[in-house]
């Protein structure tokens, strides 16, 4: 899972970083490369003005601390399998999924994680976003749609997540750092 560990190198400097973005470069250019030659390389995702009826994936999700950001200690990291069926999209969403994250234990290689229960959100992607394309979240305790994720999409592969940290409120030089990494093919 080449594009997971660019997102844990990331957060907690595991020194595969290098490794993991030339790959994911070299697959970017291969993508480009096709697109040129008439391939699918590319697009939005959408397949036009049809939205996707099928969602596959998987999520890894990280938490750490440390005294320097980039070079986090992992103290918890777990996997889940995701799958999703089409819900009705946020009003600037392109399509949407109720999506399923259901734990996946035998690719769980960080103990001591807590909560290991399977959940579920529904997420909207919207290509059109102020900054760049995103995944909506929605809250459905207060109905409403947020912006949740950072996501790219190319062809049929959809990645979303985020990195998150923060300054302990009782040492100023310990950060706690947090990650989500999707990827996901729709079709």
């Amino acid at each position: 899972m080449r594009l997971s560990s660019v997102a844990l190198c990331a957060l907690f400097a595991t020194g595969c970083l290098d490794k993991a973005l030339s790959d994911l470069v070299n697959e970017t250019e291969e993508d480009v490369e096709e697109a040129a030659e008439g391939g699918d390389g590319g697009g939005d995702g959408g397949g036009g003005s049809e939205a996707p009826t099928q969602y596959e994936g998987l999520t890894e999700r990280a938490i750490g601390g440390g005294e320097e950001v980039g070079a986090l200690d992992v103290w918890c990291a777990w996997s889940f399998n995701d799958s999703g069926t089409p819900a009705e999209p946020c009003p600037e969403c392109d399509w949407a999924f109720d999506v399923n994250f259901s734990y996946d234990s035998v690719n769980d290689y960080v103990g001591g994680c807590g909560d290991l229960s399977d959940f579920s959100i529904r997420l909207g992607y919207d290509s059109g976003y102020d900054g760049g394309p995103v995944m909506w979240g929605y809250a459905e305790e207060y109905g409403e749609w947020y912006p949740a994720f950072v996501a790219e999409m190319s062809g049929e592969e959809l990645a979303f997540g985020y990195y998150a940290y923060e300054v302990s409120d009782y040492y100023d030089s310990y950060y706690y750092g947090y990650t989500w990494y999707s990827i996901a093919t729709v079709r």
